[in-house]
């Protein structure tokens, strides 16, 4: 068999290497992005991504290119690709006693190699795109769901080896690919203008790096975020001996926040379990045994962040979970929000967004969300544990009403970060806080500004922008007036929970909690005003001038790029300070320090020479570090929190080096042809695209109208081809951190 490999490797290098014919048959989607097409058939995958139908015509002439030629200028990789699949079932075929197991383990260890090698960098610089295990599309992770309906992304030789072995393809192989915002997915998820993905389309557009995107690295985080990880058998362990103490964690850090269930309700539940064995409760009760795992995930995460025994518990309550459903009560919906937080604290945000819609309906259901249902409900749980000495049906209420407002935060906060539609209509709520306000100041906040991001969700990316506002000045209108409801919530914050520098000077017990509401007001902020920082200055001004806004609104929304990046930094400071106390952060989530992040690399793409530079990329190196260290102890997938180095470096790249002006850039407000006529009216550009292009949704038309004028009017700052392939990860970059 050496023999026979000897051959083979001697005769390789005799075969003439093929040249690519070269037809220039780019799709006329990729040509207008200045994007490399891969010129597939019968459609490329960009234009498959974007779910639009991709033409390609002769640049030379107005006829299309017949789908022949670009096949046949195709032909090369196709046959490339084909030798390559023989030479791996040849292989395969020579190798014997292969049997399941040992296909199954080479699937998991090339899995391990390809996806979770990215720290192999240290062997010195290489231009982008870089990391080739990143390209594959065979590779795979081990954090996600263990059963798959296909086995497309698992490699040739692996199908055919568990063909061979009668398991039908059934193997324990995931992929990083996920899709979203397309179609003709099995495995597919949608993602609002409000989601970070606007900021990885502006920056793949700036980039315009062939493989593997940022769109596609973005992909890589989204199995862990949206998959619950749920066991095969239903896992009920004992409580640990320090039970008393992982709960009183919650209460003190989260509760102020999310007062989802009372201390009397889960020492009741503890007593129960310690009286009789877990395994022999009945079914109707397990729904209060996954509220106390939950409750459990969330202290010892908060407590001890390195530990696994958070993990431990969260599986515990996920394997109940078909009993939530099945006894679909105030019980279960308490333990759904319980999981909902714990499934936030480890980053898995769309995987709690699902359990939040199942909480919420259970809780409508109930009728939660009307003011006489709650006080029947608080009454009879009241009459029930009357003869307990327990509290009294006033204080039954106002625990009702704080479950449902819980969920109605969460809510807010889950729609405005995903973009998705909203599961709670305030015109169906007629519910009103009874709880004592000043005895739950954060949660009294909390609400207040929940319902200013339901506003913002509704009124900015939602159907209403489509159907109600009919241009820019109506935008602006929206924008100046959320603008003035967040200054008025800041503006009403007492004293002790002001946030402006004294985050630190109060208790460490409320820390994490005033960090999180922080952290929610400045996002909040940052998403009303992030629409300046992408689109071209000088149009926004234009358009603004023309809103006719009162004087103070108008120079307010002229300052609404500053806004915004400000808005980061105060993110970024917030989240480092209580890193450096030493401040537990499990309950907040990485989406607002991950679009600090974003805000701060598009500002010095833009604006590599301002004096703010050198202070920002300080506050973006931090902020990366420190985010990666969050996602590698939730087990976030490294392909997704690579791209989180990529970012840095460009921004550091860019900072240092020559401004490069914009391709297509408009450098004044008018563009004067020869004769003295405008040629660029900054009115009718920007209504073409409205309100997509305010939104922040960018897929292409469909007739190629207005593609060429898409970098101009983004401002987009286009990188030569030497800037992109000058740039090469920096030293220690795939080092193992600390966190």
């Amino acid at each position: 068999m050496a023999q026979t490999l000897d051959t083979t490797a001697s005769e390789s290098p005799q075969q003439p290497s093929r040249k690519r014919i070269r037809l220039s048959r780019a799709c006329n989607a990729c040509r207008s992005r200045k994007v490399r097409c891969d010129e597939q058939q019968p459609a490329c995958s960009r234009c498959v991504a974007a779910g639009i139908v991709c033409t390609t015509s002769d640049p030379k002439s107005t006829s299309l290119i017949p789908a022949t030629a670009r096949r046949r200028a195709g032909h090369y990789a196709t046959q490339s690709q084909s030798a390559q699949e023989d030479s791996r079932e040849s292989s395969r075929r020579r190798s014997t006693g292969v049997n399941a197991s040992a296909i199954q383990q080479r699937v998991r260890h090339d899995s391990e190699d390809g996806i979770h090698n990215d720290t192999n960098f240290r062997g010195g610089p290489s231009p982008l795109p870089l990391d080739p295990s990143l390209r594959n599309d065979s590779t795979a992770h081990d954090s996600a769901v263990h059963h798959h309906l296909s086995t497309s992304f698992i490699p040739s030789f692996a199908q055919a080896g568990l063909q061979d072995a009668g398991l039908n393809g059934e193997a324990e192989a995931e992929s990083p690919e996920y899709a979203f915002n397309s179609t003709g997915q099995l495995e597919h998820k949608y993602l609002g203008p409000s989601s970070l993905q606007v900021f990885t389309q502006w920056l793949e557009m700036t980039f315009r790096i062939e493989t593997p995107s940022l769109t596609e690295r973005f992909r890589y985080g989204l199995r862990h975020c949206e998959e619950l990880d749920i066991p095969d058998s239903i896992d009920m362990p004992q409580l640990p001996a320090a039970w008393e103490e992982h709960v009183q964690v919650y209460f003190d850090e989260v509760s102020p926040l999310f007062p989802v269930v009372k201390r009397s309700q889960i020492r009741a539940t503890a007593a129960l379990f310690a009286s009789r064995a877990i395994s022999g409760l009945p079914q109707r009760q397990r729904p209060s045994l996954a509220l106390l795992y939950a409750c459990l995930a969330v202290g010892i995460r908060q407590q001890h962040p390195l530990s696994s025994e958070s993990a431990r518990y969260l599986r515990a309550a996920s394997s109940l979970f078909s009993f939530l459903v099945a006894y679909p009560y105030v019980e279960s919906a308490q333990a759904l929000l319980m999981l909902t937080i714990a499934l936030r604290c480890h980053s898995k945000d769309g995987a709690a967004s699902q359990c939040l819609g199942l909480a919420i309906r259970i809780a409508q259901s109930i009728g939660l969300h009307r003011q006489a249902s709650t006080h029947q409900v608080a009454f009879s749980a009241a009459t029930e544990h009357l003869d307990q000495g327990t509290q009294s049906p006033h204080a039954h209420i106002a625990h009702v009403q704080e479950v449902w407002w819980s969920a109605y935060c969460l809510e807010r906060i889950s729609c405005l970060e995903s973009g998705r539609p909203t599961s709670i209509n305030d015109e169906d709520v007629d519910q009103n806080p009874l709880f004592d306000q000043r005895q739950a100041p954060l949660q009294a906040f909390m609400i207040s500004l929940a319902k200013i991001q339901g506003d913002v969700s509704r009124q900015m990316f939602s159907n209403y922008t489509r159907q109600v506002v009919n241009s820019p000045q109506d935008m602006f209108h929206i924008q100046s007036r959320l603008d003035r409801q967040l200054s008025s919530w800041y503006a009403d914050l007492p004293q002790q929970l002001r946030l402006d520098g004294e985050l630190l000077t109060s208790g460490p017990r409320t820390r994490a909690a005033r960090a999180f509401l922080l952290l929610q007001y400045y996002s909040t902020l940052a998403t009303v005003h992030r629409s300046a920082l992408l689109i071209n200055q000088h149009i926004h001004v234009a358009n603004l001038k023309a809103a006719d806004l009162p004087a103070e609104r108008e120079d307010r929304l002229l300052e609404s790029k500053n806004v915004c990046i400000s808005s980061a930094r105060e993110i970024i400071r917030s989240f480092l300070e209580v890193l450096e106390r030493n401040t537990n952060t499990a309950v907040i989530s990485m989406t607002q320090p991950l679009m600090a992040i974003y805000i701060l690399a598009i500002k010095n793409l833009r604006d590599p020479g301002s004096w703010m530079a050198r202070s920002d990329l300080s506050l973006l190196h931090s902020a990366t570090e420190a985010v990666e260290g969050r996602y590698k102890v939730d087990g976030q997938d490294p392909g997704f929190y690579f791209m989180l180095k990529l970012l840095q470096q460009f921004a550091t790249a860019r900072e240092s080096a020559p401004v490069t002006q914009p391709a297509t850039g408009f450098s004044h407000v008018n563009v004067l042809a020869a004769d003295g006529q405008s040629l660029l009216d900054p009115t009718q550009e920007w209504n073409s695209l409205f309100p997509r292009l305010f939104l922040g949704d960018l897929p292409l038309e469909h007739n190629d109208t207005h593609q060429d004028d898409i970098f101009g009017l983004m401002d987009i700052p286009q990188l030569t081809e030497e800037e992109i392939m000058s740039f090469s990860v920096m030293p220690g970059f795939g080092e193992e951190g600390a966190f």
